[in-house]
């Protein structure tokens, strides 16, 4: 059995496999995106980051991850390069593990519930002179 998920764009339904073989797509990003909040920029998304945002409603996992690079009091600002994993459990709780790039885990954030569709997604922080870059895997 597949988890479905709707896509507003094109009204269609695109399955777990999908979903996952889209993302993998995705490589060497050209564009990048703002994320907005109010009216602050908290970082970019590249166009695979920019992708799964619009076709899974998962904004606020980037607001989650983004908004932590901004925490003047956070362990996870010294850290120029990130490894963020969600990894959702069959009652759709899950959990939000940041590393460095050693596998050092700087931060665990327990969500309660989503709706996000995949069991699992690991996505990079960069920082750069533009500031904080979200990026999928596959991207760099």
């Amino acid at each position: 059995m597949y988890s479905t998920l709707f896509r507003r764009n094109s009204l269609s339904l695109l399955n777990t496999l999908e979903l996952q073989a889209r993302l993998a797509n995705f490589q060497g990003s050209q564009a990048l995106y703002p994320f907005i909040l109010g009216p602050f920029t908290l970082g970019l998304c590249t166009e695979g980051v920019q992708w799964l945002k619009e076709n899974t409603d998962c904004s606020w996992l980037v607001n989650a991850i983004l908004r932590q690079q901004h925490d003047p009091h956070s362990v996870i600002t010294r850290e120029s390069f990130q490894v963020w994993t969600l990894k959702v459990n069959a009652e759709k709780a899950a959990m939000l593990i940041a590393e460095d790039g050693s596998g050092q885990v700087l931060m665990r954030e327990e969500i309660h519930s989503t709706d996000f569709p995949l069991s699992e997604i690991v996505l990079w922080v960069e920082h750069s002179e533009k500031g904080p870059i979200l990026r999928l895997p596959n991207e760099h």
